[in-house]
């Protein structure tokens, strides 16, 4: 959970926890996301390719979420405080 930005676009990625299920936030849409994996997510709703994985650094938050796109290199988002 957090929030997350820094990437080429400009877009804030908020992550939140709403009755047990992760939710993404971007801009003014909303999306729940779907375990793939331990650490990575497919937001539903979205087109197929579109992922979410996170980095953590050691035992605490995620400190990076890397955001896959069809067609586009993986783009590397930092929590922000």
């Amino acid at each position: 959970m957090g929030t997350y930005g820094g990437g080429a676009d400009g877009l804030t990625f908020k992550v939140d926890l709403v009755e047990g299920r992760l939710r993404l936030e971007v801009g003014s849409e909303t999306h729940l996301l779907v375990p793939t994996a331990a650490t990575r997510f497919r937001p539903d709703g979205m087109p197929a390719g579109y992922s979410l994985s996170f980095e953590r650094g050691g035992g605490g938050p995620a400190t990076a979420m890397v955001v896959m796109r069809p067609g586009q290199p993986a783009e590397r988002l930092v929590r922000k405080p």
